[in-house]
C-alpha cells in the first residue's frame, strides 16, 4: 500500500513532464 502510494505520484509526474516535451516537439 505504501509502495503504491509512492509509485502513483511518480507516474503522474512522469506524464506531466513528458506531455509538454511531446507538445513542444
Amino acid at each position: 500500500m505504501y509502495f503504491h502510494n509512492l509509485f502513483l505520484p511518480v507516474q503522474i509526474e512522469n506524464q506531466i513532464s513528458i506531455h509538454p516535451k511531446r507538445v513542444a516537439s
